[in-house]
């Protein structure tokens, strides 16, 4: 057997019980893990996991709402209105609606301005009679002529009398609608 020398068990027994000493006890969670004291803390940051927070949460954002926008449709012209209304009026009575072309709405924008200076359906018969009127060929043509400060107030004067309630429910497919100033020329026809 070999004896250890007896400075050599000492110098052991010194080392050992500095290394046990130089421990501390670190707490981490519920368990217990012994790091070396050193002045350099990297060395026991690198050497050993460090606690983590507890992340938190936070709430989630509400978003906020994005306005739905609607798009504005294009003003629509006295004339266009006044059609709208008219056909709004047929379909009321099972009436097919009416279009315009572009034949009739000459037609209508003329009798209109022509109403400026006497008001009446005169310029129309005068047409009739004399075959002058600008379409090619008709089987019904028909006038309503009106005077109001109110473009809207137009087509309910019209239905409330009679006569030219009578003359928007022909069979006239082609109808237009002349403007100039306060004064209306309604103007159809049909092939």
């Amino acid at each position: 057997m070999h004896l250890i020398p007896p400075f050599i068990a000492i110098l052991f027994s010194l080392v050992s019980f500095s290394i046990v000493f130089n421990y501390k006890p670190a707490v981490l969670g519920e368990s217990q893990l012994y790091s070396p004291i050193s002045k350099d803390q990297s060395i026991i940051s690198s050497n050993f996991p460090t606690p983590t927070s507890i992340p938190t949460f936070l709430p989630t954002p509400t978003p906020t709402p994005v306005p739905t926008i609607v798009p504005t449709p294009p003003p629509i012209s006295k004339e266009d209105y006044l059609l709208k209304e008219v056909n709004n009026f047929r379909t009321s009575k099972g009436l097919p609606s009416v279009s315009n072309d572009a034949k009739t709405c000459s037609f209508a924008k003329l009798r209109a301005k022509e109403l400026t200076t006497g008001f009446n359906h005169d310029g129309f018969r005068n047409r009739v009679d004399n075959y002058q009127l600008p379409y090619p060929n008709y089987s019904n043509v028909v006038e309503n002529i009106a005077m109001n400060k109110n473009y809207k107030g137009v087509i309910s004067q019209w239905i409330n009398s009679p006569g030219h309630a009578e003359k928007m429910l022909k069979d006239t497919p082609f109808v237009c609608i002349g403007i100039e100033g306060n004064f209306y020329a309604y103007e159809g026809w049909k092939p």
